[in-house]
This record gives C-alpha cells, structure tokens and sequence, in this order.
C-alpha cells in the first residue's frame, strides 16, 4: 500500500483494486490567444521554489472552470463531487511545480497548462485506522487536466479519520476563487502563481475552507501568497491552523 496526500487536507491510500460536481459549471473554452490521519496540506509538499519558466503556446492553457469540465467529462458515471482544485503540481506522474502548471503574470482568469481536479462520492465505508481507531473510506478521482485527454491518477480511495468532515466546494466555487485571484494578481501583477486549496482538517463546511494564490519571483522564489475565503471570496488572514509558514 502506498499513502499520498489528497487535494483538501486528508490522507489518501491507494488500494488494488467522475459526472456530477458541485453545482453548475460553465464550459470555459481553452484560452487561444490573448490513512486516516488529517493533513493539513492540500497538496504532496513540494519545495518552496518552483521550476523555471518555459516557453509555452497560450492556447495551451485552461482556466480552472475548463479544466473542471474537462475533468468531470472523463469520469465516466454520476454521482461525483467536485471536492479540490488545483494547478500547482500533483504526485507520482506529476512533477511540483511544473512550470506550465502555473499562470501567467497577471493573468486574471487564472489560466494555466496543468490542473489537478479532485472528485469524490459521498458513500462512505467504516473502517480502522491502523492505531485501531474508527476511520471511513470514501471513493475519491484525482484527473489531471493538460495537453492531451485527462488523466486518472491511481489513488482510488481515501481514508479520514472519525472526527474529519469530507464535503465539496460551494456551487458558486468559481466565483470566489475568481474574487480572491483577482485581488491577488492585482497586487502582484508581475509574478507567476499558483492555486491550491486547504481546509482546516477539523472544519464541518467550506467556511473552514481557504484559497491559496502563491505568486513566484523571477528568481522562482515565493514572492507572496494571498490567502482568500472559499466561501465568499473575501481576502483573509493565514488561518492559525495552517501553521507558521513557509508553506508546503
């Protein structure tokens, strides 16, 4: 068995042995031209650079709406819900950091050249923690959207502890991270970023819920992050529980 980290703070185990998401999506086009204990990271933790940038074609990337549609069109069944969102980096097959997974300098619809989607099924299985304690299992997609069809990765379970709450973004997911990137890029206009989403591991809905935009300077150092609410989309303060930085 291997153990990797899932998308929104838990920890996800692979075993041997998605197309509902959460509320309406919008088909945006591509852009042409112009294990159960909780985690509280949302991501495999990837060093705090990122690689450097390369030369790529525009209309090779894909706002974060598209790539939900995408993601979700290759699921195959119903039942699904659209649990994270990402484009910074993923695990196994994925590198951290991959520079055309990150946007562009200013930006504003946030389009970048690989996704990270997160699915899961609200269809729990008891189970035990390897202490012993209670635990539950849920059905869990994680496709990675870029050039090229998407792609499953090979974790198909993931399993929390009896006190950690799975729930899926807000049907109006879109609009805040649209709020809080904006805000973001308009402050830091010339730097690359990064989208990812955390949640504090205790937390019963999305008001325990954060949008991270991480921005990257010319020398692929952290510049800045911007931390915004999934609920709403208003800027907030590094949640206490995320702990001191830098990040992971």
């Amino acid at each position: 068995m291997m153990t990797i980290l899932c998308l929104a703070g838990c920890v996800v185990t692979s075993c041997s042995t998605p197309t509902d998401v959460a509320g309406p999506v919008t088909t945006t086009p591509k852009r042409s031209a112009p294990s159960p204990t909780p985690a509280p990271s949302t991501m495999p933790a990837p060093s705090t650079s990122a690689a450097p940038l390369t030369t790529m074609n525009a209309a090779d990337n894909m706002t974060p709406e598209a790539a939900v549609v995408a993601a979700a069109g290759s699921l195959g069944e119903p039942g699904w819900e659209l649990r994270a969102v990402s484009n910074y980096g993923s695990s196994q097959t994925y590198n951290n950091g991959r520079p055309e997974g990150l946007s562009r300098p200013g930006d504003a619809d946030g389009a970048a050249g690989q996704w990270l989607i997160e699915f899961y099924k609200n269809t729990p299985t008891p189970t035990s923690a390897p202490d012993g304690s209670p635990a539950q299992q849920f059905p869990i997609r994680l496709i990675a959207v870029g050039q090229g069809p998407p792609s499953a990765l090979p974790t198909k379970v993931m399993g929390v502890s009896s006190n950690q709450h799975v729930f899926p973004l807000p049907a109006n997911w879109a609009t805040t991270l649209a709020a809080i990137r904006g805000r973001a890029v308009a402050k830091h206009p010339k730097d690359r970023f990064s989208t990812n989403v955390f949640c504090d591991p205790t937390s019963t809905d999305v008001n325990g819920c954060v949008w991270l935009i991480k921005f990257y300077s010319d020398s692929n150092q952290i510049a800045a992050q911007v931390f915004g609410s999934v609920a709403d989309g208003t800027e907030v303060a590094r949640p206490a529980w995320m702990g001191p930085t830098p990040d992971p």
